[in-house]
């Protein structure tokens, strides 16, 4: 069947819904996001010329996913919506311009989306990343021409857009020092696709503003005949994706249980699906003047999506050559399968009711469990990220929660507060997490960023954790900011391969007291004159 042909049958219309009976086996994800094009431009038959290792070698691979939206316009209400599930603000649809403004902590019921406008979202706002770190699973976003790890410039050197990269607006990520450590540059993938033990559970790739076809950038030896604007753009992303791509695929992470999908941000037009729905800070309040306010743009246009995995048959292999799903989706259905695969709770709008994740229409290959690799040899099923070796001495049926202890001292200084000791268990520790609190008059908690920054009053029982950083059975963490005088509880727990995590944090309290200082009150001792120095008589 020709491509031409292929684009007529996708857009004829929606297939029935299905429904997620079953759970993919998936335990590694690779999301790669491109910029600013609908489906009928890139899998239409301008793309089939300007593109067509992304409209006919990846398709034939996989399933294209022919009616999957995205969620508003501009760039960055998508990405956010990606990993958090958190509707477009006035801030973010314009792309969240220097200085950026806070969200306000207020949450909307039931799904927990901000009420305010804003571009910085607090720490209550959580991620995937977040859910990721606490199930002991791993996450990195890796960003083209980012000029240091989680880099909150607006811009930098090379084609880097801030607002194409959604982890450096949540406190909770960089609060926490997750950014510092996860989000990072593309360079890092190569060596992380190397190492089954360093391939993250859920990568999230973002090109620059040339590779992802945001511009149309002017290669050093021009195409002669010379091509339009947008068939240029469509250029770029596909050498972009004929680099990378393969090498997902033929990491040994993916030809387990790797899942693919290669998407786009948005397009021109604002077709929703998915009964998607305005975020508060979207609506208008009526006023005398203006009593019905219109309601906002909803959707960011029909953008389409390709998923390959070992768990989907390809096209290549059907009749036609074609592997097709016209199944309404968006990225909060993306988001919401994505929390299903790692057995993770839905975040934001990916909890909307009736909201279509990734199901058996998708997943048509999955294996039967008898077929699975043994556990604990390699990442487990629904990503558990297991050791390549089982560690010494372990048993297969282990089910000993993982302990993290304190080194004897911990004392902070005028720079700050290490925090440092070791971890054991019967399986690979994957993830610390330290928590530092100052104790109130009220007997609350003001849990401190890695910054040593307090946060505000709030429950003891409720810690914000830090992410430490382990390495041969020890883990650290620096908190770098002066400690003001007062009493602290110090928390740390272990989260192993498989997700278990430390029932009971080691506590420790700390006493920061008011540093003495010399007394300057006295009077100086004024200078001796030397006898040689004094006038003669």
């Amino acid at each position: 069947m020709t491509l031409v042909l292929l684009f007529a049958v996708a857009c004829a219309g929606p297939a029935p819904s299905a429904r997620a009976d079953a759970l993919a086996p998936v335990g590694h994800v690779f999301v790669i996001v491109m910029e600013n094009k609908g489906f009928a431009e890139t899998f239409g038959p301008a793309g089939a010329v300007a593109a067509p290792y992304l409209s006919t070698t990846l398709p034939a691979m996989g399933e294209l996913l022919t009616s999957y939206h995205g969620v508003g316009h501009g760039s960055l209400v998508n990405y956010i919506a990606m990993i958090s599930g958190q509707p477009p603000t006035p801030d973010t649809k314009d792309n969240c311009s220097d200085p950026l403004a806070a969200v306000a902590p207020d949450a909307v019921p039931p799904y927990g989306v901000a009420a305010t406008n804003g571009c910085v979202y607090p720490a209550n706002f959580r991620t995937v990343a977040d859910q990721l770190t606490e199930r002991g699973l791993t996450w990195k976003g890796y960003m083209e021409d980012i000029p240091s790890p989680c880099f909150l410039g607006a811009s930098g050197t090379g084609d880097y857009a801030r607002r194409h990269n959604p982890f450096v607006f949540f406190s909770s990520l960089i609060d926490s020092g997750q950014c510092g450590v996860n989000d990072v540059p593309l360079t890092d993938l190569p060596a992380d696709l190397a190492d089954p033990n360093h391939t993250p559970n859920f990568a999230f790739i973002t090109p620059n503003s040339c590779n992802d076809g945001h511009s149309a950038c002017t290669p050093s030896t021009p195409p002669a005949p010379p091509v339009s604007s947008s068939d240029q753009q469509l250029h770029q992303i596909d050498a972009f994706l004929q680099v990378w791509v393969p090498q997902i695929l033929a990491s040994p992470a993916f030809q387990r249980d790797g899942l693919l999908v290669v998407t786009f941000d948005e397009a021109d037009d604002s077709a929703s699906c998915c009964n998607q729905q305005p975020g508060p800070a979207e609506l208008t309040q009526p006023t005398a003047l203006n009593p019905t306010p219109p309601l906002p743009r909803l959707g960011g246009g029909l953008i389409g999506a390709v998923l390959v995995s070992p768990f989907i048959s390809p096209g290549a292999e059907n009749p036609d050559g074609a592997h097709l799903n016209a199944t309404d989706y968006n990225h909060y259905s993306l988001l919401r399968s994505v929390e299903d695969l790692f057995g993770l709770t839905h975040l934001g709008y990916a909890a909307q009711d009736g909201l279509q994740p990734f199901g058996t229409d998708v997943f048509d290959r999955i294996p039967p469990p008898d077929a699975l690799p043994e556990p604990g040899l390699t990442p487990e099923p629904h990503g558990g990220a297991g050791s390549a070796t089982p560690p010494p001495g372990a048993q297969p049926s282990c089910s000993a929660r993982p302990q993290a202890t304190l080194a004897p001292t911990l004392r902070p200084t005028a720079r700050g507060l290490a925090v440092k000791g070791a971890a054991t268990g019967c399986g690979r520790i994957r993830v610390v997490e330290v928590a530092v609190a100052r104790r109130t008059a009220r007997r609350d908690c003001r849990w401190l960023s890695l910054a040593a920054k307090p946060g505000r009053p709030t429950s003891c029982a409720r810690p914000f954790w830090l992410l430490a950083t382990t390495v041969r059975g020890g883990w650290s963490v620096t908190l770098r900011g002066r400690l003001s005088p007062g009493h602290y509880d110090v928390l740390v727990r272990a989260i192993d391969a498989a997700g278990r995590k430390q029932l009971v944090p080691t506590r420790r309290t700390l006493v920061v007291r008011r540093s003495k200082r010399r007394r300057t009150d006295a009077p100086r001792r004024q200078p001796v004159t030397p006898w040689a120095a004094l006038p003669s008589r």
